[in-house]
């Protein structure tokens, strides 16, 4: 009777409540958006700052296409670390099975 004493840990996801490590993410994101922003807001003063130059061939400033690189980069990494660490739990828990 060892099946009894068998315990499955499952871990539910639920998009409407996001887990710790998708609010550091949503975290980081939005700390690139806020800090790394390529235009200016009202009550910025830029009498200290240089003149930008936005001449860039496709219109779009270079700060926006490094921000959604980097953004894409994250968003790719945490993927593969979801996948890695559902492996893993996978593995755990096959290894867990006991043989009969």
């Amino acid at each position: 009777m060892t099946a009894w004493r068998t315990t499955v840990i499952e871990h539910l996801y639920f998009p409407e409540h996001p887990t710790q490590d998708e609010r550091d993410f949503q975290a980081t994101e939005e700390y690139i958006l806020r800090f790394y922003r390529w235009g200016p807001s009202e009550n910025d003063d830029f009498t200290d700052s240089p003149p930008v130059d936005s001449s860039a061939s496709s219109g779009a400033p270079v700060p926006d296409m490094t921000i959604q690189a980097e953004l894409a980069n994250l968003r790719a990494e945490r993927d593969h670390l979801r996948r890695e660490i559902a492996e893993k739990h996978q593995r755990m828990m096959i290894s867990q099975i006991p043989l009969q």
